[in-house]
């Protein structure tokens, strides 16, 4: 899915039934973003976002269909990612604080779009999730 020089990050975009997203809490950018990270090497970015919601919020993925892919050039400041695939995905278990200090919320659209450090990249997903 991805170039071998390029580095991938894989999201996850989990909605509770009053469509409410989950977000963590990330200290990297000391803001909420939705679940995800980096495409380890040998990863695959579907793989990757599963492996990082579990560590992340202890739900597991059921299943997941990429509904968006970007380059972050223009978006996020320190390329730690050419490019973020964004999976809907539908998870078992209970969402909790995986890592200290990195708790979980569930937030609205409008919410995510105020307080995220990623909020033009989510906006333009949204957007495209909207058509």
């Amino acid at each position: 899915m991805t170039e071998p020089n390029k580095r991938a990050a894989a999201v996850s975009l989990v909605e509770n039934d009053q469509g409410d997203l989950l977000l963590v809490w990330n200290r990297r950018y000391s803001g909420w973003t939705l679940p995800g990270g980096l495409v380890e090497d040998g990863e695959v970015p579907i793989d990757a976002q599963a492996r990082e919601l579990r560590e992340e919020t202890s739900l597991e993925t059921s299943s997941s269909s990429l509904v968006y892919s970007a380059p972050t050039e223009r978006v996020i400041g320190d390329h730690r990612a050419n490019v973020v695939y964004v999976f809907r995905v539908a998870a078992t278990g209970e969402a909790r604080e995986m890592e200290h200090g990195c708790p979980i919320m569930w937030a609205s659209r409008e919410t995510v779009l105020r307080i995220c450090p990623f909020r033009d990249f989510y906006r333009r997903m949204f957007d495209v999730l909207e058509r």
